[in-house]
């Protein structure tokens, strides 16, 4: 009887002390690695538990640094819609300037446009380039149908001041007035009835231009 007893004595001190030893270990080595640690010792009548855990290294928390983290993370989280919301724009503006014209007819209505006045200021420019642009969209036909059948002449060599305007007028929505005007004449060259019989709407550099009566 005195044995047994003196032999759970004993046990528990064993276990007491590998319970001490197993926690100083993980004090001086937990910062560096993982370990398993006693986290319960429990004694009964002849039987002694130790339940084992794993300890892994502490997080140092600071509120000033986990602030400052949010707030770049929120920053970056910010940046990144912007840059989504700027290539989302870029992509739908190449969309609009995809190839309106070909470069044949961008060439030909260069031509035109030189031609009917391209020594005239920039707005008689973007009139005549307006008509012709109209043309082909109320025609829905290209440039060349549209120079052979409403009566363009011959072409010139343009200047860059012309190229600008047609690229302008084609590309950017440049315009000298919302009607859609598709005629135009010199009235100080000949005199047409038939235009004067159009719906007038504006001159420009001595050419009248008209759209087509309702």
């Amino acid at each position: 009887m005195r044995f047994m007893e003196k032999n759970r004595r004993t046990t528990v001190l064993i276990a007491t002390v590998l319970a001490f030893a197993v926690m100083l270990i993980a004090a001086i080595s937990i910062a560096k690695h993982p370990i398993y640690i006693a986290s319960e010792v429990t004694t009964s009548t002849g039987t002694t538990k130790v339940s084992v855990g794993k300890v892994t290294k502490p997080t140092i928390k600071n509120e000033k640094v986990s602030k400052k983290v949010e707030e770049v993370v929120s920053k970056h989280k910010e940046n990144v819609t912007k840059i989504e919301s700027v290539k989302s724009k870029i992509s739908e503006k190449i969309k609009k300037n995809v190839e309106v014209i070909s470069q044949s007819e961008y060439d030909l209505i260069c031509g035109i446009v030189m031609n009917e006045t391209g020594h005239g200021s920039r707005e008689g420019m973007i009139a005549v380039t307006q008509c012709i642009k109209n043309a082909m969209e109320k025609e829905k036909k290209d440039a060349f149908w549209v120079h052979d059948n409403y009566g363009y002449g011959k072409t010139k060599t343009p200047s860059e001041k012309v190229k600008q305007t047609v690229y302008d007028v084609f590309y950017k929505g440049a315009k000298v007035t919302d009607e859609p005007i598709l005629y135009f004449y010199a009235p100080a060259l000949c005199y047409s009835a038939w235009h004067e019989s159009q719906t007038y709407v504006c001159s420009y550099d001595g050419n009248k231009f008209f759209k087509a009566r309702s």
